[in-house]
């Protein structure tokens, strides 16, 4: 019995979850299916981030307007961090 509470500080370190990195884009674009955002997603992939599971892609669209209506930028930069 000792053994096992011995055992389960060990087995709590290996659950540990790896922390998720967000990176916010803003863009002019209307959708992020565009062959520069296609290249980023594979550096990052390069780089040994997955997607939804290390790292996380927040897209802010500005669908052809450059000004970007609403929230300014920093608005989205700090928003729940």
């Amino acid at each position: 019995m000792l053994g096992g509470a011995a055992a389960w500080p060990l087995a709590a370190r290996a659950q540990q979850v790896e922390r998720v990195r967000r990176v916010g884009v803003l863009t002019p674009a209307d959708t992020d299916a565009t062959p520069i955002f296609a290249a980023f997603r594979r550096a990052l992939s390069l780089l040994g981030y997955v997607e939804g599971r290390t790292i996380r892609l927040e897209f802010r669209f500005g669908k052809g307007n450059l000004r970007f209506r609403g929230s300014p930028p920093n608005w989205y930069v700090f928003q729940s961090m």
